[in-house]
């Protein structure tokens, strides 16, 4: 995909037309950060989840692979720290 410092707002848009699920932004080089800035606030925009670290991509990834693993539980906290007392 061509930079956004290229006249193209092509990632920009592909986001607000939600057509991009989640976004891992890491600026490297002379004009990532101006890159980087528009992207982010493109993500932010329309609640598109947006990652900035290679470790929090990890552990995104280990999230999601853990989910498929088993069913996902959920409960209140006072259920969580209730069961915790009885233990």
């Amino acid at each position: 995909m061509e930079k956004a410092q290229d006249g193209s707002t092509q990632i920009v848009d592909l986001i607000r037309a939600g057509k991009i699920q989640l976004v891992l932004n890491t600026p490297l080089g002379p004009h990532a950060h101006s890159d980087g800035a528009a992207i982010r606030a493109a993500a932010i925009a329309v609640n598109v989840p947006l990652l900035t670290t290679l470790s929090a991509a990890m552990a995104a990834v280990s999230a999601i692979q853990a989910m498929n693993k088993k069913e996902l539980r959920y409960r209140s906290l006072q259920d969580h720290f209730a069961n915790q007392t009885h233990s």
